[in-house]
């Protein structure tokens, strides 16, 4: 994230949470990594498009949890008066 969303951040959220800035996304993934083996949760992620090694699309991808797993996504159900097949 810029500088001047990290302050601003900060000006507005520093006597609630730590905002912890990166340069890129690998700096972002060893800090998200250091903060889980410290214990502490993470509430928000703000990414740039286009921020050094990966994209802002990527850098979600790499830290959160896919939604469903392909193998335990339920079946889906045809809508009322939708045509099998």
């Amino acid at each position: 994230m810029s500088r001047a969303v990290a302050r601003d951040l900060r000006r507005r959220y520093a006597g609630t949470y730590r905002i912890v800035r990166a340069e890129s996304g690998s700096q972002a993934l060893a800090s998200l990594r250091g903060l889980k083996l410290r214990g502490d949760d993470t509430a928000v992620l703000v990414a740039d498009h286009r921020m050094p090694g990966m994209t802002g699309v990527e850098f979600p991808e790499e830290v959160l949890p896919p939604l469903t797993e392909p193998d335990s996504a339920p079946d889906a159900e045809p809508e009322p008066g939708a045509p099998a097949g």
